[in-house]
């Protein structure tokens, strides 16, 4: 199970590493235009240092825009609060009413009202919808229709893909620590099960060979009886 985790970990690195991140603004698109790679190990080095330098001195708006998560609304009332989603980029138009005091009574994408939660003011992604870990604050205090577009950044995608397997209460590694626990307990009380099984029958076979011994003692005391009878010590 180690192994598996590891290399799915490994692979998912990889991808995200190589690949572009979509929706980055600028030039700077992956960790390979800044001189970041993977070496044969699996390790992330700098093999272009000019690379590295050039965007750091030269294109760091572009720098920033690729590790940072990004949210462009057209409405100034409603901002991003957490971004842990799975999705690196997504544009939606979220409809939104209120009642009197400002609260949310109502979300919607598409005419779709189970995407999103909501509590008050806060706005949350519905849990298995492709918004599962956008939260959203809308301080509007009217209906509206708000177009928003989403971009997470580098840094977002790498610590929520770490945070998949890694998470001490859901992540995959501990999943597979939970199942393994489960599956050691089951076999320990097998073996267990099996061990007093074991037992039973080793005494078992006590008895038996001891009933056997005492039937082939009495057996004996017979025969010496028989053959006193007939005064004789002849075995037939």
């Amino acid at each position: 199970f180690a192994d598996q985790i590891l290399s799915g970990l490994a692979l998912s690195i990889g991808s995200l590493v190589s690949g572009d991140i979509s929706g980055a603004s600028g030039t700077v698109n992956n960790l390979r235009d800044i001189g970041i790679e993977l070496d044969a190990n699996n390790n992330l080095i700098v093999g272009d240092e000019t690379a590295l330098d050039d965007a750091l001195l030269n294109n760091f708006d572009s720098l920033e825009g690729f590790f940072s998560s990004s949210v462009t609304t057209d409405n100034a009332s409603i901002a991003l609060i957490n971004n842990t989603s799975g999705v690196g980029s997504q544009s939606f138009a979220m409809d939104v009413t209120v009642d009197g005091s400002g609260d949310v009574t109502g979300v919607s994408v598409g005419g779709d009202t189970n995407l999103f939660t909501f509590t008050g003011t806060a706005i949350k992604g519905a849990i298995g919808s492709i918004y599962e870990g956008l939260t959203f604050s809308y301080q509007g205090g009217v209906n509206a229709t708000i177009n928003i577009e989403l971009n997470q950044g580098f840094a977002d995608r790498l610590a929520n893909l770490l945070d998949a397997y890694g998470n001490s209460s859901d992540g995959l590694i501990e999943a597979q620590k939970s199942s393994l626990l489960t599956t050691n307990s089951g076999l320990s009380e097998e073996a267990a099960a099996i061990r007093t099984r074991a037992e039973e029958f080793r005494a078992n076979e006590i008895d038996r060979y001891a009933s056997i011994e005492a039937a082939n003692e009495r057996a004996k005391i017979l025969q010496r009886q028989i053959r006193a009878l007939f005064g004789t010590d002849n075995d037939d």
